[in-house]
């Protein structure tokens, strides 16, 4: 579903809450943590929600070999 969309479903099932579309996964994940009164939710798909915890996580278990850091 378009991100467009989804926003006017939840605009109209609940009106009274701010809903926005942020397209970039990392100004999404910046601004969520930036405003957010509780815990942030990211939902869909696995690359979202890598490179979501990569904005917040740096585990260099889980990064791509080509930017693994040379020891």
């Amino acid at each position: 579903m378009a991100p467009e969309a989804l926003a006017a479903r939840w605009r109209a099932a609940v009106p009274e809450m701010e809903i926005l579309v942020v397209r970039d996964p990392a100004s999404a994940v910046d601004r969520a943590v930036a405003s957010a009164e509780g815990p942030v939710v990211v939902a869909g798909s696995l690359y979202l929600v890598g490179a979501a915890r990569a904005r917040l996580v740096d585990d260099p278990e889980l990064r791509d070999p080509d930017d693994a850091v040379p020891a």
